[in-house]
């Protein structure tokens, strides 16, 4: 049941449109559930997937991958396990979070990320934790190990990832936009904000597409290495 929330919040910084109501609901959950175990292994590809469709597909264009892999802390000429690289092939062609996309700073020429609905931009890719997070996972599988084995650890990995994930999303709550003669900065015409009772964050995006993506791109790529891990046994 969706529970009514009736505490007032902070309005989305630099607000365009008048202030709505101080009521809101809590959001479903919504995330997907992930059983790597017995997920059959399918391969997902490199798409994460946008919540809705609605945003523009973006990848990699300008990082060079021997960059990207020294970024993460990899290196192919101490690191015997080749699954990393494996994981480290598909991070680099993965489709890059909702909202974000891949640019070039004309004054230095380097690279940096900018997310068109928040304003944020960053000098590392804004999923790094997460690629770090997988490559120690990853690290951790020993090669002869039985394909059984491999399988737990990755749904063991998935399941942790999924109920943090639910955690999350339970702290957010959405908030109908008052109708006026402004939108919501880069994100169409928005009829909600999201605030965050925990944190005090708020924000125009959904914080289920986060979430959502995140679920996926973790189970393509664990995927991927859990099939490349049954063809060397």
């Amino acid at each position: 049941a969706q529970a009514i929330w009736a505490q007032a919040c902070p309005w989305p910084a630099d607000p365009l449109g008048p202030q709505p109501p101080p009521h809101g609901q809590w959001l479903h959950t919504g995330v997907m559930e992930m059983d790597a175990a017995g997920s059959g292994h399918e391969s997902s590809g490199s798409g994460a997937g946008h919540a809705g469709g609605q945003n523009e597909i973006q990848v990699l264009q300008y990082c060079d991958f021997e960059d990207f892999i020294r970024h993460l802390g990899i290196d192919p000429s101490a690191d015997g396990n080749e699954l990393i690289m494996v994981a480290a092939q598909w991070m680099f062609a993965a489709q890059l979070p909702p909202h974000w996309s891949e640019q070039i700073d004309e004054g230095s020429s380097r690279v940096y990320f900018f997310n068109k609905a928040t304003g944020e931009s960053l000098w590392s890719h804004p999923r790094e934790t997460l690629f770090r997070e997988l490559i120690d996972e990853v690290r951790g599988w020993q090669l002869d190990q039985p394909l059984e084995g491999i399988c737990a650890r990755s749904d063991a990995h998935l399941r942790q990832a999924h109920s943090r994930a639910v955690e999350s999303i339970k702290q957010w709550s959405a908030y109908p936009v008052a109708q006026g003669p402004e939108e919501a900065p880069e994100v169409g015409k928005a009829s909600q904000f999201y605030f965050n009772a925990s944190s005090g964050e708020s924000s125009w995006v959904d914080p289920r597409e986060d979430a959502e993506y995140d679920l996926r791109l973790r189970h393509s790529i664990l995927c991927e290495c859990v099939s490349t891990h049954s063809q060397n046994l």
